[in-house]
């Protein structure tokens, strides 16, 4: 929506999403695995198979093209603002997302320093190099640890605040930092079920996107959330943007004028 039609986009998926993209043009899909009525956890081996397939989805595009650049966005991302230009013009080798932890939080040796969710590379090398630290390292948290050496490997540059907003922001429980207003991403999972804990804080901080962009004036923004609504089957979300919109309007609402008796 925000890009247009200006890229292509290359797709590892289930056969159910390869159902819903393969009629749009400007998508290349893959199916490498069948439809599973269960989210895998994050340290099983079938959840280790999923991510790798990261580094086949880079492969697949350069296999197409010497590409000027290949970037590679998680699922769970929203885009919402036109950004590849920005960061195509960077001058260096790959562009790495840090996930801008509030400084009370220290979980960095445990996750790594870099959001997986993004990356950039200018050359079919940097997968290469991924797949291989990703494979030199299963004690290592998942596919993302690992890219806590590209730097020494690889020119890098680092976006800031405005790309890749996720959950892993928040200094308490569910205290979220204000997103940035020109946000270029938002990384959110919006319909895992909410039967565990980290299902509650995915879903508190979905509800936190969802009420930045429906304050947004930006018609993709308003598109944005018309979407989720639409594939809500439980129609969960629609109550909740009923529910933010109608507060919008009363907390914007003028004060009443107040009547003052002219002196006699």
């Amino acid at each position: 929506m925000c890009h247009k039609a200006t890229y292509a986009w290359f797709v590892r998926c289930d056969e159910e999403a390869h159902a819903a993209l393969r009629d749009i043009p400007e998508i290349r899909c893959h199916v490498f695995t069948r439809s599973q009525p269960v989210r895998p956890t994050f340290f099983s081996p079938e959840f280790r198979q999923i991510v790798a397939e990261k580094m086949n989805v880079m492969e697949d595009a350069w296999r197409e093209k010497n590409w000027d650049a290949v970037i590679l966005v998680d699922a769970d991302v929203i885009v919402t603002k036109a950004f590849i230009t920005d960061v195509m013009n960077l001058p260096q080798q790959i562009v790495l997302s840090p996930h801008h932890l509030p400084p009370e939080v220290h979980t960095r040796s445990t996750f790594g320093r870099f959001n997986a969710g993004f990356v950039l590379a200018k050359s079919p090398a940097f997968h290469e190099w991924w797949r291989e630290a990703f494979l030199a390292g299963p004690d290592r948290f998942l596919e993302q640890a690992c890219l806590d050496d590209a730097p020494e490997i690889f020119d890098a540059a680092l976006l800031d605040q405005r790309a890749n907003v996720g959950c892993w922001r928040r200094s308490r429980l569910t205290r979220f930092p204000p997103i940035p207003q020109d946000c270029f991403f938002l990384h959110v999972h919006l319909f895992q079920p909410v039967d565990t804990l980290e299902g509650f804080l995915q879903r508190s901080f979905a509800l936190y996107c969802l009420e930045f962009l429906c304050n947004s004036e930006n018609s993709e923004h308003q598109s944005i959330v018309d979407t989720v609504v639409s594939r809500d089957s439980s129609g969960w979300y629609g109550a909740a943007v009923k529910r933010m919109k109608l507060l919008q309007k009363l907390t914007s609402k003028p004060p009443s004028a107040t009547l003052v008796p002219e002196a006699s």
